[in-house]
């Protein structure tokens, strides 16, 4: 019994002992559980700062198929409202706005102009690129960030365009699907070649029905406009065969997308501003003025207006106006006639009438190689990335 008793002491001490380290333990367990959700709900929030720098980044790609930053341009900015206003994003509670009044997404453009081990117009300098396309290769360098709560995100890639291919007949300065009326008084010729593309490259005028006299076309110069005239047993092809209903098709939808399409039929208004890329429905019957004076695209930005008669009707009956001293670059479609009897406008490019073609004012069509061509680069229809050129950079955190 006194062995026993001597013993006691000493389980009490290794009890307490074992008590002790069960609360170290525990205290252990409970520091440990608050450190790995404390961090959890940082990566999940570093996560969702990361969701948004992409997003913007896939926003923004689509926001420059539709306005490509070419030359001196300015890219388009980034809508920060409206991105934030996305189903995906617009709920604070999921996507709390960033501490210290950062911005929630942004995209920076950068030109691909710096050279890269022994590479040209690789890589870009945030102090020193410009904002734009300024070399023209079709390339640029987007920078996106995105921050929510007190984390932040950063992504950088390389991305390319596709334009739009216009697949205009090159060599074909008129096309009238009726007749051409001129008075000749001197003034002739009407059309010529401003710029045929090449030494050897032939220009074409095409005549479905009557002339009034050829000497419309220049014939004498080292660059004629060859006539085609079917009143005088001369083949013309069909319209179809040189701009398919297809492409006619393309173009709609282009304008569409671009926000260039105005159905009068339908209640739209005629359009003030025809410059780019602009396609108008109107009533058979209908007359669209380009105006007297000023000009309407460039050598460098041609456009194409197209007048066009109501879905599934006839428009032989629009008439396209022009006069005073307008200059217009680019391709001149209609379902109509093309009307010019006062003043002096020149059409720099090409025009096409399915009706009458009216010369018996002083108007010059003046075919030219390099608006056609410049065509073929002037809208975009995708924008893609460059692949192996994404990074996450580091990003600055939130305050």
């Amino acid at each position: 019994m006194r062995d026993l008793r001597s013993q006691e002491g000493s389980m009490l001490v290794l009890l307490i002992g074992v008590i002790a380290a069960l609360a170290i333990m525990a205290s252990t367990l409970v520091m440990l559980t608050g450190n790995v959700q404390s961090n959890t709900a940082q990566e999940r929030t570093r996560s969702k700062a990361f969701d948004v720098a992409e997003g913007g980044l896939d926003y923004y790609m689509n926001q420059m198929a539709l306005g490509w930053p070419k030359g001196v341009a300015s890219p388009p900015a980034f809508n920060s409202a409206a991105f934030r206003s996305l189903d995906q994003f617009n709920n604070p509670s999921e996507y709390p706005n960033p501490a210290g009044g950062a911005a929630f997404a942004n995209v920076t453009v950068y030109d691909n102009d710096q050279t890269v081990n022994g590479k040209v117009n690789e890589g870009y300098s945030v102090a020193a690129s410009p904002h734009t396309d300024a070399n023209g290769d079709g390339k640029v360098w987007l920078v996106a960030t995105g921050a929510t709560g007190r984390k932040a995100a950063g992504i950088q890639v390389k991305v390319n365009r596709t334009p739009v291919n216009t697949q205009f007949p090159k060599g074909i300065a008129v096309y009238a699907g009726g007749n051409m009326t001129s008075n000749g008084g001197g003034n002739n010729p009407k059309i010529t070649v401003e710029d045929s593309g090449g030494p050897g490259n032939q220009v074409h005028g095409y005549v479905k029905g009557t002339i009034d006299t050829v000497t419309v076309f220049d014939q004498s110069s080292a660059n004629p406009v060859i006539p085609s005239v079917g009143s005088l047993g001369q083949y013309v092809p069909p319209l179809s065969d040189l701009i398919p209903d297809s492409m006619v098709n393309q173009i709609i939808a282009l304008a569409q997308t671009l926000g260039r399409y105005y159905d009068t039929t339908q209640g739209a208004s005629l359009p003030a501003d025809k410059t780019g890329l602009c396609v108008i429905r109107v009533a058979d019957g209908t007359t669209v003025d380009l105006g007297n004076n000023g000009g309407i695209n460039s050598l460098e930005s041609p456009g194409i207006l197209m007048i066009l008669g109501p879905e599934g009707g006839s428009g032989n009956a629009i008439t396209l106006d022009m006069g005073g001293n307008q200059d217009f670059w680019g391709v001149l479609y209609t379902d109509g006639r093309f009307k010019s009897s006062h003043g002096t406008p020149d059409i720099h490019g090409m025009v096409i009438c399915k009706s009458n073609m009216d010369m018996k004012g002083t108007p010059g069509i003046l075919y030219n190689a390099s608006v056609i061509a410049n065509l073929a680069n002037q809208w975009t229809l995708t924008v893609n990335q460059v692949p192996n050129t994404w990074r996450e950079l580091r990003p600055t955190p939130a305050p």
